[in-house]
């Protein structure tokens, strides 16, 4: 795995306010892992709230259910009606994104 770089992905963004609400776009986003010592977590840069992330499971069928290879997006923000975007990063960003940070 590759710790501390930053990597791009592309998301999908639901605006649920705003003069966009409703609408639905691309978003490039900033990855990277960290290591927090008790594991490794994937922190998004550039999600609706700054806190999306998840820890890094080290079972290979959780990775690969984690990294989108069984054709599962990450919902990395469920989005707040007049607060929070929705987010959602589609299975193939996942599964590029595993491969340039070499998770799988």
């Amino acid at each position: 795995m590759i710790l501390n770089t930053l990597v791009k992905v592309t998301g999908l963004i639901t605006y649920m306010y705003g003069e966009k609400k409703g609408q639905t776009e691309e978003k490039l986003c900033h990855a990277q892992l960290i290591d927090r010592g008790d594991g490794a977590v994937l922190y998004l840069e550039d999600g609706p709230t700054g806190y999306e992330s998840f820890y890094i499971k080290t079972d290979a069928q959780e990775l690969r259910h984690q990294f989108g290879f069984d054709d599962r997006d990450w919902c990395a923000c469920f989005g707040t009606e007049g607060r929070w975007h929705k987010l959602d990063i589609p299975a193939a960003s996942m599964r590029s994104l595993a491969r340039d940070l070499r998770i799988i």
